[in-house]
């Protein structure tokens, strides 16, 4: 098994080609014997209706993105994400 390494004990700089993306639709991940595959997707109105005059909105899912990883790492990204301290927003109108 290959050595894991926490991402605290190493630098981390951003390189040339990284990019981000706001997703906001549905999920999904599959795996391959050790390697999972995370594919992000984000809804957006269906253009051709808006052109058309439609007035009734159509919506589309497109994926945008595919991150691939060991499925050690998934494991570690999950762990993550459930001992992370989420900041939310107060609900409007409360004190």
């Amino acid at each position: 098994m290959a050595q894991q390494v926490s991402s605290t004990q190493l630098p981390v700089t951003i390189s040339n080609d990284f990019f981000e993306v706001f997703v906001d639709g549905p999920m999904s991940v599959a795996n391959v014997n050790t390697i999972a595959v995370l594919t992000l997707t984000r809804v957006r109105p269906k253009t051709e209706a808006a052109v058309q005059g439609t007035l009734t909105t159509e919506f589309q899912v497109e994926a945008v993105g595919r991150i691939t990883m060991p499925l050690h790492v998934l494991k570690d990204m999950t762990d993550m994400l459930a001992n992370h301290q989420f900041a939310t927003a107060p609900a409007v109108g409360s004190a």
